[in-house]
């Protein structure tokens, strides 16, 4: 660890769907000195919903270089669950159709530490304050 205080215990579960492995490994390291741990990297939308559904997630970080149509299911999917989630994408600017899309938090790529811990820490944090 790189002296940066754990925030999180390891029962706080991250899922990264992403298909770049090095960005993956990035995220992966990042979430980790956090405290919290990686469930799975998924490059698959169909499985991220399903380890979605199987309840073993506290946050979704989703690559927007997919299909919209499966960005917006997951989306969805974690809306319903009440899973905070954010978009990993390359666009500034870009606008979404679904409001669950265009309204998610982003992390822009290439990615800043700063801007991940940011973002994931919120993210935690919301889930948390959630299940209370």
């Amino acid at each position: 660890m790189d002296g940066t205080k754990q925030a999180f215990s390891k029962r706080q579960r991250v899922l990264i769907v992403e298909n770049e492995p090095t960005l993956v490994q990035k995220l992966q390291d990042i979430v980790e000195t956090l405290g919290a741990m990686i469930v799975a990297p998924e490059r698959c939308i169909n499985d991220a919903i399903e380890i979605l559904n199987a309840g073993s997630v506290d946050v979704v970080l989703l690559d927007t270089d997919i299909s919209i149509q499966n960005l917006s299911l997951l989306a969805r999917s974690c809306q319903k669950k009440r899973i905070p989630f954010a978009l990993i994408t390359t666009y500034g600017g870009f606008t979404f159709d679904d409001p669950a899309l265009d309204t998610a938090p982003r992390l822009y790529k290439p990615l800043d530490e700063c801007s991940v811990r940011t973002i994931v820490t919120r993210a935690l944090h919301d889930r948390l304050a959630c299940a209370h």
